[in-house]
C-alpha cells in the first residue's frame, strides 16, 4: 500500500498512520480497476508480439522442413536464426508469463475492495434502516466490530461545550458495555488527537507506546492496537469511533484503518440524519404542545373562534363556534365560510364586510338577528372581522370573532319589557344589586302624589269600553310622564288611580318642591289633552303630602312582589286627594311649609280624613312662583 491517500507520522516510536478522510477503499478500487485496465493494456501488446514471433518460427521451421525433404541439408547461418527466433519467443513467454501473474495478483485485490465496498454498502443500508439514535449507536458499533475484526469499540459524539460525550460502547459479541467498564480501558490522548486533528489515527502496539504509558488503564488492560476515527458531516465535526484489540493474532493495518475511515463517512451521515430527525421531532412535539395550549386558550374563550386562510377557508375553529353555529366541528374545519355563513338568518350584512375588510386593517363588525339555519331557534351574533397577519405584516388569512348575544338580546327584551311594568329607577336597582330583589326595605323621608279621575265610574257606565281604554291610557301616560319627567317613581296604577314618590328609590333633597311641580304640571297637561282631543273633559283631583315612610319591596317572597311605600304618610296623600275637588291640587300643611316661599297657595278649612281621628290642614295650590 503506498501512501498516496496520506502520510505517516511517529507516535512514542512506533510507526503511526494518519490517513485522510477521504481517501479509502473506493479511491484504492478505483486506482486499482486503473492499473488492472493498463496491465491488460501491455499483455494485448505483448501476445501480438508473441504471436508474430511464433508465425516467424512456424515459417522457419516450414522452410526447413521442405529442405529436408528435397535432401538439401540446411545452412548452418539458417539454423542459427531458428534458433535466436525460438530463444525470442521463449523470452516473450516468460514475459507474458510474468504480466499475467501481475494480473492476478491486481485483479485479487480488487475483488477483494470489492468486497470491501460491499461491506461498506450493506453497512451503509443497514445504517440508514433506523433513524433512532440509541438503535443507530448500536448497529454502528457492531457493524464496525464486525467489519474490521476489533473486540471493542466506543463512540463519542461533541456536547455542547465543544467536548466529547461518551455515547455508546460495544463488545464484538454485540455485547452492550457500560461506560464505568470501557472509558477507563479507552485512550484518551489518541481520542484528544483525533479530535484536535480531525485525521483518523492508528497506533500498532498500544503496550510500548510511550505516550498511552500515562494511562495505565490501556496498558493494563492488555490493549494491543488501536485505531480512531473522527466522525465529520458537512464539515461539521460531529465526535470520534474509537477501537481496539487485545489480540495479538489479528493486529490492525492500514487497510483496516482506511476501511474505519469509510465508515466514519457512512456513520456520520447517518448520525446526522438521526439527529436531524430527532430534531424535527422535538420541534414537531413543541409545536403540537403549542397547538394543544392554543386550542385550551380558544376553547375556554366563550367567544367563536374561526381562522380562514386566504382563499376563506376554515383552517381552525373553537368549540364556541360550533356551539354558536350549531355545527359539528368536522362540517366547520376545511370548509369555505361562505358555506358557514348559510345557516345565519342573514349573511348579507357578514358578505359586506367581508368585502369592505380585505384590504383593511381594522377589524369590522355585523350584527345579525334571526332564526339559525335549519334550527329554527332565533340567535343574535354579533360576528368580527378582522386580517390575521403575521409579524412582518404579511396577511395570512382572517380571523373570524362570533359573540353569542342572544341571551344578553333576551335579556334586553325582557328588561323592556319589565320597564313597562316596573319603574325604570327600580329595574336599574334590580339589575345593578340582586339584593334588591329582598323583602322589606328602608324608611325614608318622601314626598307622595295621588291622583285620580273625577267621575271615572260613570264615565265607565258611558263610554264604550274601547273607548274607556283608550282615555284611560292617555290619562295614565300623561301622569307617568310628568312622574318620570321630574325623577319620581310610580309604585301604583289602580283603576284611575295612580300613586308616585320622590326622594326614592334615588335621593332628591328638593323632593317636596319636585312633587308639587309634577302635580301642577299633570294638571296643565291633562287640561290641554282635553282641549286637543276635543272629548268629555277628563277632570282630576290630586294629594300631595311629604313624611316618613317605609320604602321597598312588599309581596310573596319568591313568587311575585311590588315596590311601594307604606306607612301613615302615603294614607294621608290618597284622603288628600279624596278630598280635593275637581281640577284641584291639595297641599298638605306639612309639604307646604317646606316649598312655602315657591307656590302659591289658599288655605282651606281643616277636614277629619276618613280613619282620623283629628283634624287635618290644607292648601290648594293655585300657581307655582
Amino acid at each position: 500500500m503506498t501512501p498516496h491517500d496520506g502520510t505517516f507520522v511517529s507516535q512514542g516510536g512506533l510507526p503511526t498512520r494518519i490517513t485522510h478522510p477521504e481517501a479509502g477503499p473506493l479511491t484504492r478500487a478505483v486506482s486499482l480497476q486503473s492499473r488492472v485496465q493498463h496491465e491488460l493494456g501491455e499483455l494485448r501488446g505483448e501476445m501480438t508480439v508473441l504471436a508474430t514471433g511464433l508465425g516467424q518460427v512456424e515459417a522457419t521451421l516450414n522452410e526447413l522442413r521442405q529442405q529436408s525433404a528435397s535432401g538439401l541439408t540446411a545452412p548452418v547461418g539458417q539454423m542459427r536464426e531458428v534458433a535466436v527466433r525460438v530463444a525470442r519467443v521463449s523470452g516473450l513467454l516468460g514475459e507474458l508469463d510474468h504480466a499475467l501473474a501481475g494480473a492476478s495478483d491486481t485483479i485479487g485485490s480488487l475483488r477483494m475492495e470489492r468486497g470491501r465496498l460491499q461491506a461498506l454498502f450493506v453497512i451503509a443500508e443497514h445504517l440508514n434502516a433506523t433513524l433512532d439514535r440509541g438503535e443507530l449507536l448500536q448497529r454502528a458499533l457492531d457493524d464496525l466490530l464486525l467489519l474490521v475484526g476489533a473486540e471493542r469499540g466506543g463512540i463519542l459524539l461533541a456536547d455542547t461545550t465543544g467536548g466529547l460525550k461518551f455515547e455508546a460502547a460495544r463488545a464484538a459479541n454485540k455485547q452492550p458495555l457500560r461506560r464505568s467498564d470501557y472509558t477507563g480501558a479507552m485512550s484518551r490522548n489518541a481520542i484528544e488527537t483525533v479530535w484536535q486533528t480531525q485525521r483518523p489515527l492508528l497506533t500498532a502496539d498500544a503496550q510500548h507506546d510511550a505516550r498511552l504509558a500515562e494511562q495505565p488503564s490501556a496498558t493494563s488492560a492488555g490493549i494491543q492496537a488501536i485505531m480512531c476515527a473522527p466522525l465529520r458531516a458537512d464539515d461539521r465535526a460531529l465526535g470520534v469511533v474509537y477501537v481496539d484489540q487485545a489480540s495479538r493474532d489479528r493486529p490492525f493495518t492500514e487497510d483496516h484503518l482506511d476501511l474505519l475511515a469509510a465508515f466514519c463517512n457512512i456513520a456520520a451521515i447517518a448520525i446526522q440524519n438521526a439527529e436531524y430527525v430527532q430534531r424535527l421531532g422535538n420541534q414537531v412535539q413543541e409545536i403540537k404542545a403549542i397547538n394543544n395550549y392554543t386550542d385550551s386558550i380558544l376553547n375556554s374563550i366563550g367567544s367563536g373562534v374561526l381562522a380562514l386562510d386566504n382563499s376563506g377557508r376554515v383552517t381552525r375553529a373553537n368549540a364556541a363556534s360550533a356551539r354558536i353555529l350549531g355545527l359539528a366541528m368536522e362540517s366547520l374545519l376545511g370548509k369555505v365560510f361562505d358555506q358557514v355563513l348559510n345557516v345565519l338568518p342573514d349573511a348579507e350584512p357578514i358578505r359586506q364586510i367581508q368585502q369592505t375588510a380585505q384590504d383593511a386593517d381594522v377589524t369590522q363588525f355585523a350584527l345579525v338577528h334571526g332564526p339559525l339555519g335549519g334550527q329554527g331557534r332565533a340567535v343574535t351574533i354579533n360576528v368580527g372581522w378582522s386580517a390575521l397577519c403575521n409579524l412582518d405584516g404579511v396577511r395570512l388569512g382572517t380571523v373570524v370573532v362570533l359573540d353569542d348575544l342572544t341571551e344578553l338580546a333576551t335579556a334586553r327584551r325582557e328588561a323592556e319589557i319589565f320597564r313597562r311594568y316596573v319603574q325604570p329607577d327600580v329595574v336599574d336597582r334590580v339589575t345593578r344589586d340582586p339584593a334588591g330583589t329582598d323583602l322589606g326595605g328602608e324608611t325614608r323621608d318622601i314626598s307622595v302624589v295621588f291622583t285620580d279621575i273625577r267621575g271615572f265610574t260613570k264615565l265607565s257606565e258611558e263610554l264604550d269600553p274601547q273607548v274607556l281604554v283608550r282615555l284611560l291610557n292617555d290619562y295614565l301616560g300623561i301622569v307617568t310622564e310628568r312622574v318620570l319627567a321630574h325623577g319620581g317613581t310610580v309604585t301604583m296604577f289602580q283603576g284611575d288611580a295612580v300613586m308616585a314618590i320622590f326622594n326614592a328609590p334615588h335621593d332628591q333633597a328638593d323632593h317636596p318642591w319636585l312633587a308639587a311641580q309634577t302635580a301642577w304640571e299633570i294638571g296643565i297637561a291633562i287640561d290641554r289633552y282635553n282641549q286637543r282631543t276635543g272629548n268629555r273633559a277628563v277632570e282630576w283631583g290630586i294629594g300631595l303630602h311629604t313624611g316618613p315612610a317605609l320604602v321597598g319591596n312588599i309581596g310573596a317572597e319568591g313568587l311575585l312582589l311590588h315596590y311601594t311605600a307604606i306607612g301613615d304618610t302615603v294614607n294621608i296623600a290618597q284622603r288628600l286627594e279624596e278630598h280635593a275637588t275637581r281640577s284641584v291640587i291639595l297641599l298638605s300643611d306639612t309639604l307646604y311649609q317646606r316649598i312655602a316661599t315657591a307656590v302659591t297657595a289658599r288655605r282651606i278649612e281643616d277636614f277629619q280624613p276618613k280613619g282620623k281621628s283629628h283634624m287635618l290642614g290644607a292648601w290648594q295650590l293655585t300657581a307655582l312662583r
